[in-house]
């Protein structure tokens, strides 16, 4: 289910919630056995996290609320 970013038709945008949390859109993934948030995630508190994660595999990973307009950024 990803989608690619509206600016920039290389960059593949996954939308995937924590376990057990029913989004309304079509276009979430639940992370049903808890797997992304073990391996990427397990210091998150709070809902809005997210991880650029580059072709060289370099990543960028932020904790927390975030304006859309900083990810553009960071992936520029």
């Amino acid at each position: 289910f990803p989608s690619h970013d509206k600016k920039n038709k290389d960059i593949l945008q996954f939308f995937i919630t924590e376990k057990e949390y029913v989004y309304k859109k079509n276009r979430v993934i639940e992370d049903k056995n808890d797997l992304i948030r073990k391996i990427l995630f397990e210091n998150a508190k709070q809902c809005g996290n997210y991880i650029i994660i580059k072709t060289d595999g370099e990543f960028i990973r932020k904790y927390g609320e975030y304006r859309q307009d900083e990810i553009s950024k960071l992936v520029n």
